[in-house]
């Protein structure tokens, strides 16, 4: 430093350093742009070098008791027209700068403003992100608590409550509101008894309601199953329940049918004994008795102890389910729907096609020629007259009537007249007389003949014929 130039035993000597010493720091004062709001100091006069010891002694003289003389220690810098101020102190002739100020809570120094003049943190510090308020589950890390800063972005870091874990990991809880590295699966999160294997073979399995405790052991994480319990008497252990956790009959067993009494209307099925239940449904057989028989079918009193769960064996069959089973020589009796019944005998009507004519009606002993289109079983709906087929094989001699024919057409001719007594038509046959050598009007035809209707035969020929008064 220019002090150590400066010898007791030489005042002239010293004079002259002095003054040299003076023009330096006016030098510095002059040349030095302190910027305070964006001012820059401009009031500092600029101070020619002094070469000679008599310039520098002049200079000294000329400032003695004038802060322009005066030279600001470290930390300090020249007041605003310090030039024109009187003293000989830093009070008088100097401003602090920020390299004195000392930065408070939340703030930090920054080496760029020590040439300012201030004193607060507002002109000579930056603010930290200890100061900034981060959304929920984000925090300001201790690494960045003296950082700069003003804004989250710049800030603040996500938490631990915000990683997602993988599968059978779990949230470690002390550090939920830590700040963490990478995907935070390892600072954040740590393995749970989910991922546990429990040693099936020595009996035991994951406690479901433990699997999520983290630090996983056999003590914490498994509890014994009922692969190692055994169940008495009338109990069974299904095969599901061995490795499901338990250690109890009520646990582990199922009651079996072996001993269950069967309610009324039920048989005891004793090959079900070993099976698990303690229902009808499952340990017993149902009778006839508690059966509902479907549509067409009756309950049958004589089997009703008889063990069954159908129609056949426990009802009796409706002729309602037959008639479309009376076909041919039978056909369908609504009237007999309700019968008990399952054969056309009991079912249907017959046809007169079965019927054999006894004779024992007068005029009818003869079967009808359709009479498998015809319904009935006597003789007087299925017989008639043993005339009729020859008279269904005659000629209605509707324009001359018998009186004409020749001897061989006289036979297969009839005539019809109206009867003046009953008010009927009446047919009657044509005979041949070999006493007058005549075809004439013979005995009446029979009046029961199947497939002839007599009217409409009449009808037909538009014939009509008044008998002789």
């Amino acid at each position: 430093p220019l002090t150590s130039f400066v010898d007791p035993m030489k005042p002239a000597w010293n004079t002259a350093v002095s003054a040299v010493l003076l023009a330096a720091s006016l030098c510095f004062g002059a040349v030095a742009r302190k910027v305070q709001h964006g001012r820059a100091r401009t009031d500092v006069p600029h101070i020619e070098a002094l070469s000679t010891p008599v310039a520098l002694a002049a200079a000294s003289a000329k400032s003695a008791g004038s802060c322009s003389g005066f030279v600001c220690s470290d930390g300090y810098a020249p007041k605003e027209g310090h030039h024109n101020l009187t003293g000989n102190t830093n009070a008088a002739c100097c401003e602090a700068t920020c390299r004195l100020w000392t930065c408070g809570k939340n703030y930090v120094a920054r080496t760029a403003y020590y040439s300012n003049i201030g004193n607060s943190d507002a002109q000579c510090c930056d603010k930290t992100c200890a100061a900034v308020q981060c959304k929920e589950h984000m925090k300001v890390p201790s690494s960045k608590q003296n950082t700069p800063g003003l804004t989250q972005e710049d800030c603040c870091e996500p938490t631990c409550k915000l990683v997602q874990c993988a599968l059978n990991t779990a949230h470690v809880l002390a550090k939920e509101n830590d700040t963490y590295s990478g995907t935070g699966q390892d600072d954040c999160c740590i393995a749970t008894c989910a991922d546990f294997n429990c040693p099936a073979t020595k009996g035991f399995t994951l406690d479901v309601a433990k699997k999520d405790l983290s630090q996983p052991t056999k003590e914490k994480c498994c509890v014994a199953t009922c692969s190692g319990y055994s169940c008495p008497d009338g109990y069974i252990m299904p095969a599901e329940n061995a490795t499901q956790p338990g250690n109890s009959t009520a646990e582990c067993c199922s009651m079996t049918c072996s001993g269950y009494s069967c309610s009324a209307g039920w048989a005891e099925d004793t090959s079900r004994a070993a099976e698990i239940g303690r229902t009808d449904e499952v340990c017993c057989q149902k009778k006839c008795s508690i059966f509902n028989c479907s549509h067409g079918w009756l309950p049958n009193p004589a089997v009703k102890d008889f063990v069954g769960v159908d129609d056949h064996t426990c009802c009796q069959q409706q002729c309602l389910l037959h008639q479309d089973l009376c076909i041919g020589n039978y056909a369908p009796a609504p009237t007999k729907e309700q019968l008990v019944g399952d054969t056309a005998a009991a079912c249907c009507n017959p046809q007169c096609s079965l019927h054999s004519c006894t004779g024992k009606v007068a005029g009818r002993g003869k079967l009808i020629p359709n009479a498998i289109n015809v319904t009935g079983a006597s003789d007087l709906t299925c017989c008639e007259d043993s005339r009729c087929p020859a008279l269904r094989n005659k000629t209605l001699n509707a324009k001359y009537g018998c009186n004409g024919l020749s001897k061989a057409a006289c036979e297969t001719n009839y005539i019809i007249l109206n009867n003046t007594k009953s008010g009927q038509l009446t047919a009657l046959s044509c005979s041949y007389s070999e006493d007058f050598g005549l075809c004439l009007s013979g005995d009446a035809e029979p009046t029961n003949c199947a497939l002839f209707n007599l009217t409409g035969v009449a009808a037909e020929a538009d014939y009509a014929v008044t008998p002789p008064s």
